[in-house]
């Protein structure tokens, strides 16, 4: 079972780039992950405070691992680095604009339905009708 299990990553590896720790991108998403993690502690009052990691998801999104941690890291290829670093320079020219458009936080008091509708959204059938083709 164990076998297979392996042998199932393995082949997983190439489709899940931030699975794989050959890779920048499995490093840099654990850094950012840890940075979200760390700010929570100074306001901390609780254990299950830090559930709210998740609503900082988006932070850190453009912070790198660093140099003395790269130097440590010796299995990961430096052309794997610089792969990264292009691939999110593309996403931010071309993709995060778009991306960006969905993000919508509600407000901290309720004030109408129209507060959670975007130009883009097909659930709202006054607003979806201004987008049609």
């Amino acid at each position: 079972m164990t076998a297979l299990v392996i042998a199932g990553a393995v082949q997983a590896q190439d489709k899940f780039p931030q699975l794989d720790p050959k890779l920048a991108h499995y490093h840099t998403a654990a850094w950012r992950w840890t940075l979200r993690q760390l700010t929570l502690y100074p306001e901390l009052k609780k254990f299950c405070q830090l559930h709210k990691v998740w609503r900082r998801r988006f932070h850190y999104e453009d912070v790198f691992v660093p140099e003395w941690l790269k130097k440590m890291l010796v299995w990961v290829d430096d052309t794997s680095w610089d792969k990264e670093e292009n691939i999110t320079q593309r996403y931010n020219i071309y993709a995060k604009r778009e991306f960006n458009k969905a993000d919508r936080y509600p407000p901290k008091k309720f004030v109408s339905n129209e507060s959670f509708s975007n130009s883009t959204s097909t659930f709202y059938p006054g607003k979806f009708e201004k987008t049609l083709y």
